[in-house]
Formats: structure tokens, sequence, C-alpha cells
């Protein structure tokens, strides 16, 4: 999985949860509630999870209803390794059906962090189906590449480059893909790409080289070889 790509999502995803309940929540909790939820989720941003949690979970029991609430308690108990009150958690938001979008693409990351992909593709499809955003597009795509379903997931990709030609994460991502799907000559092409930007890693280099060999190019492979140790002199 692409650690970079998921991990900032993840921050972005919490950070407009964090927004949405911290703009809602005065219309729901009664002043002592709404000051322990103001603390907790300044704990939880500087990561102190345990003393946030105290905070947090009477606030949710007085309020469950508030699933943008719920969904950062999903990341506050990952954070503890308390898998099962995360699991608990995110199975409670699954039965509330969400019809919010973006609480649904959070609860979609959650399951697929936890290789729960068939829950996660119901709810990327969902988010996507009304967001319409690049998260959302990369979200599916990612779950869908992680069920093999490469021929649903390259179009996605294909769309997302369309708008960033030059993000070295998500072309690398994409000539994974290629690969994996045994379009090898495209891989080529995308992993040469990259190179030519100046935006490939070591890494890129020697799946090229594998790629290129693999295919039968072995004089090609043995010159981005040479490249490669030459470089790295």
């Amino acid at each position: 999985m692409n650690t970079t790509l998921t991990t900032r999502k993840i921050i972005l995803s919490i950070a407009v949860l964090l927004i949405v309940s911290l703009t809602s929540i005065t219309f729901h909790y009664t002043q002592g509630p709404y000051k322990n939820f103001i603390q907790g989720v300044r704990l939880f941003k500087q990561g102190k999870f345990q003393q946030a949690l105290e905070l947090l979970e009477p606030t949710f029991l007085s309020q469950p209803d508030n699933l943008n609430l719920g969904m950062i308690l999903v990341w506050n108990y990952k954070e503890l390794d308390k898998m099962q009150k995360m699991r608990e958690m995110m199975d409670y938001i699954w039965e509330a059906d969400t019809r919010d979008p973006e609480i649904a693409r959070q609860l979609a990351d959650a399951y697929s962090s936890q290789s729960e992909f068939g829950r996660a593709e119901v709810l990327y499809r969902k988010a996507y189906s009304q967001l319409k955003t690049p998260s959302s597009k990369m979200g599916l795509a990612q779950n869908l590449v992680w069920q093999k379903k490469y021929k649903e997931a390259i179009p996605l990709l294909e769309e997302l480059l369309s708008q960033s030609p030059q993000e070295a994460e998500l072309l690398e991502f994409y000539g994974n893909v290629c690969f994996w799907a045994n379009k090898h000559e495209k891989a080529i092409e995308i992993y040469k790409t990259l190179l030519s930007l100046n935006l490939g890693s070591e890494e890129v280099v020697l799946k090229l080289a594998d790629l290129l060999r693999y295919t039968g190019r072995d004089e090609e492979a043995i010159q981005i070889y040479n490249q490669y140790l030459k470089n790295k002199e």
C-alpha cells in the first residue's frame, strides 16, 4: 500500500471531520459535554490519545447520533491499539448507514486499513458517487487494486493522472498497477516517464530494470543497472 498517500489522506480527512464536528456540535451539546468535546479534540490533535479518550467516550455516549465524533473515536482507538473497540465503533457507524459521504469515505479508509475490502468498496463507491473528489476517487481506486480489480482501477487512476500528470507518487502507483495487471509495456513507459522527469526513486530504477529483463530486453536492462550502480558510486 502506498503509505505516504494513505497517511496524508487520513490526516486530511480527520481534519475535515474535526471542522465539521466543531461547527455543528454547539447545536447538540450542553455546555459541559461541549467543553469536554473541545478539550478531547485538542488532546487528540496533540497526540494525547488516552486523555482524549477519557473525554470523548462519555461525550459520544451522551450523543450517539454524532457520527463525526464516532469516526474520531475510531482513529483514536486505532492509535491506542484498541482494535476491538475500533471495530465495534466502525460496525456501529456502518449499521447507522450514514448518508454523509465524507463519513462514508472515512469509514471506508478504516475498513480498508483492516483489510475489510468488501465493506470498504461499498463505502468508497457511496462516497465517490456524491463527492466526485480526487481523494474519494483515489480511495476507490486503491481499494479496487487491493482486491486485484485492476480493470476497474486503471481508468480511475488515468483520470487522476489527467489532472495531475506529474505527481510522482501517483505515477509510480499507476506504473505498479500496470505491472501487476500484466500491462508491462505501459508500466515500462510510466517508469521511464518518472525517470525522465527526475521523479523516480532508486526503487523505480530497479523495478524498470527488472521489468525490462523480464520482457527480454536484457541490453536495455543492463544499461539501467549500470547507470544505477554508477549513480551509487
